[in-house]
């Protein structure tokens, strides 16, 4: 049986699955996909945060949206 995927799912890291709401860690898993997602997309920051909440199922949580926009505002130099 061979796997496929779409053309989709190609630019979307894999989370693992004992990753969930409370046991995100932001700079080890999040940050790295997160800059690289900015430097391939150039996109605005409600993007970020909705590209963030659905490759890590993750809930728009005041703090969580704060961090992305730390990490958005020091990649793009804000």
């Amino acid at each position: 049986m061979v796997a496929t995927f779409s053309d989709s799912n190609l630019d979307r890291p894999k989370c693992p699955h004992s990753m969930n709401n409370t046991q995100t860690n932001f700079e080890d898993k999040i940050a790295p996909a997160l800059r690289d997602y900015m430097c391939n997309n150039m996109t605005d920051l409600n993007d970020t945060v909705d590209w963030v909440c659905d490759v890590f199922d993750l809930d728009a949580t005041d703090d969580l949206i704060d961090q992305i926009a730390d990490e958005f505002d020091a990649f793009f130099g804000n």
